[in-house]
């Protein structure tokens, strides 16, 4: 699907294994209070495919992150 998707849209996507090595190192050596370990918010605004914030939610529930949420978007008033 990401192969798909850059090569339809000509935009390289993100490198979804160094992710996933960026998100197992923090959550290895995450100190804090929070009894569900590493929080992790997302905030993929607009421009951000729905399959790459799907990717990272998928990415972090693989590695045991339980604390997942979403930052509302910023709108201008």
């Amino acid at each position: 699907a990401q192969a798909d998707y850059e090569d339809h849209y000509g935009i390289i996507g993100p490198d979804l294994d160094i992710l996933r090595q960026q998100i197992q190192l923090r959550k290895d050596t995450y100190i804090g209070g929070s009894a569900d370990g590493l929080p992790v918010i997302i905030a993929a605004d607009e421009n951000v495919p729905t399959m790459y914030t799907v990717a990272v939610v998928d990415i972090c529930k693989e590695i045991g992150i339980r604390a997942i949420s979403f930052a509302a978007p910023e709108h201008e008033y």
